[in-house]
């Protein structure tokens, strides 16, 4: 790590020593930072896919050389339907990696996240509808390595693990990250998205480019990629994009010494540098993340070395120059630091440029204004590490803290030789106030090393006001652990009704001309004579949007075929809508409460919204099963409408397995087209198509019996047949001739014993514990789709000709032959069943 020179701070007189610190930063090193914020907003003609516009990229990063690379991607959905006029679609954001000649790439790290958790929280006798933060807190918590909680503990984000995955690429491929990433998603309209991750190219050349994909039947379809599109070239917004020659970090090394000469609560002061203040300025409240070019009010106290610079090669920017600027004195390197502007075409005389002479990204002048010229620069999620040496020469236990004044959400947290501790989030305010955010005991008499870590997350404002102080008592009560173990507000899904996704294919061409393809973005209301549409995309947060109210705050009236019978639209936008006992209530986005008996003359409803009255599915998964579940809903393995439904350790049925069966095969592009088989006392396609593959076949009697649950020696059937369709043929040559038994084979069906074995070799299906396998018993929902979500990571060794091996068929005539529907198993527990 490097570090700057360090700088002893000697208690005096006032407690705190009169004598300064210089609080100058430097960069990290130890590899690069891809930035990509630019445009933030992602439009039409920024798409790889658009209707009217050719493909284009966001960023071009080209012939990487080995090293190692993080990366934040962030930008906002900002499309548009009806030459402006109507919503947005979705879209989905993407990495594109592609060889330059052979490469190997480590994937370290990669989180995705875009804005979508909403849900109704309960507390205090009432129901409310939150939004997750902007920041993409999921997503930062994982980077870091850090569990975050807020400082109210309102919301707890816990680090997610990332195991690592080594690619190697001929000269030529590509892969995308999206594939490497469990919470990949589409991006609502409006809402804003972020990748965030770590690489190593560990030899050879790659491209590392942005695209952005208008979202098609399938998540993830790549098929419109074109790798001659437009350069991704610098937009004026006043965001950034390119690459740091250092990883997202800035330390500073500070040492300090505290005497029984201080006050209790002092702010301890700093010397700050920067552009203004070349000599040094003296203050206890330092100013991070903010171009002392771009503020005139916090100029004097800004850091300004935080600042990593980005640069970004573009021709565009060739084209911006003024007619009397020589060849030689032209160059298509952006600039993004303190010393130069964010300039593309000529923004007129304000610059002290004539058009003529006209420099695009020219270097900038303390001797004159450059407010709204200057780069805009956040520091988004780069760590500012201030690395402390603190000794206290006195009698009595002391308390280093770190202050913040702002009104932005930062994270802040503590490192020190127990390693990372959890941290805290600020949350947002305004206008902006002080709150201490890290609280460091140092006992009597000792000497204590550190480092307080800030972060600043995307979307939130910088110009972050940092101050130290000592204090003889901790002005920080809870952290996440202690809020962790406290009893949480309980949860209900996102809607009341259910997602226009869930019941896409029966909706007719004017319901879905009115969507747009925002599917997961309107919710369907049942009614007593069909449905209520609305936009339930911004109920959390309808106020970040308020631009965009008069696309989507129509409400629409559908019979029970979904046809449109009518419509209302109201003033402001709704954030909640409820139908009970024959009438229908709504929300909007001030608060005020309406009523109607017809959806069209609407009174006045002082009361509570009759959400109380609903049962929300209170069922989470077992913690063992949790990441397989949450990633077979988030790759749509598990449809969404389970999410809300499933009782997780419930019976699985066996029409509910097939279709999440049939779903995973589907991801893996692996499911027939052809429905060639039927059963008498079920429609579902996905159970046909198993049928087709023959991989099910009922029984005897033709039914298929989809509400029976299924047993784990029928689910173990299913999954082997399944493994063979999919081409996996590293299994026993005989299996009876293995060396393990399960202490209960002799219950185990005969018809079922090969699959029971094979699937405990390919670590599919292990087991209940103490060698049992328990074949006669059901299965249950997260067991079922934790062992589907291991069928899908099988490492498959496919044969030549992959084609359906039906298994033997069972002997007792009662036991569907190749039907089943459940597969995951346990530790052996009875509440907490899970199967390793």
């Amino acid at each position: 790590m490097k570090k700057i020179l360090a700088i002893i701070v000697l208690l005096c007189a006032l407690g705190v020593s009169a004598s300064a610190a210089d609080m100058t930063f430097t960069p990290e090193g130890e590899g690069k930072w891809i930035y990509c914020n630019n445009p933030e907003a992602i439009r039409n003609q920024d798409l790889m896919n658009s209707d009217d516009n050719p493909p284009s990229y966001i960023m071009n990063n080209e012939n990487l050389e080995p090293d190692l690379y993080d990366f934040l991607i962030c930008h906002i959905n900002y499309t548009d339907s009806n030459g402006g006029y109507g919503a947005g679609y979705e879209i989905e954001v993407d990495v594109e990696l592609t060889a330059v000649e052979d490469s190997e790439i480590t994937i370290n790290k990669a989180f995705f996240e875009a804005v979508e958790d909403e849900s109704f929280i309960f507390s205090d006798g009432t129901w409310s509808k939150e939004t997750n933060k902007f920041g993409c807190i999921n997503g930062l918590a994982s980077m870091l390595g850090v569990n975050l909680s807020q400082l109210n503990g309102a919301w707890l984000y816990e680090a997610k693990p990332y195991e690592p995955v080594t690619v190697e690429l001929k000269k030529g491929e590509t892969i995308w990250l999206s594939d490497y990433m469990d919470d990949y998603t589409s991006i609502g309209y409006h809402k804003p998205s972020q990748i965030l991750g770590e690489l190593s190219l560990n030899y050879g050349k790659m491209n590392f480019n942005v695209a952005a994909f208008k979202t098609g039947d399938e998540l993830k379809d790549r098929s419109s990629f074109d790798p001659n599109a437009k350069f991704g070239k610098y937009s004026y917004t006043r965001t950034e994009k390119g690459i740091a020659d250092s990883l997202p970090k800035v330390n500073v090394d500070l040492e300090y010494t505290i005497d029984n000469t201080y006050k209790d609560g002092e702010y301890i002061k700093n010397k700050v540098f920067n552009q203004y203040q070349p000599d040094g300025y003296v203050t206890d409240a330092w100013c991070t993340n903010l171009n002392p070019q771009d503020d005139i009010w916090s100029k004097d106290i800004s850091v300004q070395s935080d600042l990593l610079t980005l640069t970004y090669k573009d021709d565009s920017k060739l084209d911006y120059y003024g007619s009397n600027v020589k060849e030689k004195e032209k160059n298509n390197l952006w600039i993004w630091d303190p010393y130069h502007s964010d300039t593309a075409e000529y923004p007129g005389a304000s610059t002290w440029y004539n058009r003529e002479d006209y420099v695009p990204n020219y270097e900038l002048s303390v001797k004159r204004s450059n407010q709204g010229y200057g780069c805009s620069m956040g520091n988004y999620c780069v760590t500012e590490a201030y690395n402390l040496k603190v000794k206290n020469v006195t009698n009595k236990d002391k308390y280093f803290e770190y202050v913040a004044e702002t009104s932005s959400n930062i994270a802040v947290y503590v490192e020190d030789e127990n390693g990372k501790h959890s941290g805290l989030l600020k949350d947002e305010s305004s206008p902006a106030k002080k709150d201490t955010m890290a609280s460091v005991l140092i006992p009597a008499n000792s000497e204590k090393e550190f480092t307080i870590n800030m972060v600043l997350p995307i979307n939130y404002v910088g110009g972050i006001r940092n101050s130290f102080r000592v204090c003889n008592e901790s002005h920080i009560d809870k952290y996440y652990e202690d809020y962790a173990d406290e009893p949480r507000a309980e949860q209900g899904p996102i809607t009341t009704g259910v997602l226009a996704s869930e019941v896409k294919d029966e909706l007719p061409k004017e319901v879905k001309d009115i969507i747009n393809g925002n599917y997961d973005s309107y919710e369907l209301l049942k009614t007593n004579t069909g449905y209520m549409l609305r936009w339930i995309e911004w109920d959390g947060c309808p106020y970040y949007y308020t631009s965009e109210w008069g696309k989507v705050k129509t409400i629409y009236y559908l019979d029970k075929n979904y046809k449109i019978k009518d419509k209302y639209e109201f003033n402001k936008l709704i954030q909640l809508a409820v139908y009970y006992d024959g009438y229908y209530y709504v929300e909007d986005a001030d608060g005020n409460r309406f009523k109607s008996a017809d959806g069209q003359k609407w009174e006045n409803y002082n009361h509570r919204m009759p959400l109380a009255n609903i049962t929300f599915n209170k069922s989470k998964p077992s913690k063992w099963a949790e990441k397989e579940v949450k990633r077979a809903y988030s790759l749509d393995v598990a449809p969404y409408r389970y999410k809300d439904t499933l009782v997780y350790t419930d019976n699985m049925t066996r029409e509910k397995f097939c279709i999440i069966l049939a779903n995973m095969l589907k991801a893996k592009d692996k499911l027939p087209t052809e429905q060639n088989v039927k059963f008498s006392d079920t429609t579902r396609e996905e159970v046909s198509l198993l049928g087709t593959a023959g991989i099910i076949s009922g029984y005897e009697d033709g039914t298929f019996k989809p509400n029976n649950s299924i047993t784990r020696e029928e689910a173990s059937m299913l999954l082997y047949k399944t493994a063979q369709y999919m081409g996996y043929n590293d299994f026993y040559e005989d299996y009876k001739l293995s060396d393990y038994k399960y202490a209960d084979d002799e219950e185990i069906g005969e018809w079922a014993k090969e699959a029971v074995y094979q699937m405990n070799k390919a670590e599919i299906m292990t087991g209940m514990g103490d060698d049992m396998f328990s074949p006669k018993s059901n299965y249950t929902n997260e067991q079922s789709i934790s062992t589907i979500m291991r069928l899908y990571d099988l490492q498959n060794k496919p044969k030549s000709t992959p084609t359906p091996t039906l298994a033997p068929t069972p002997e007792p005539t009662e036991v569907p032959t190749t039907e089943e529907t459940d597969i995951p198993e346990t530790d052996g527990g009875e509440t907490t069943v899970q199967e390793n």
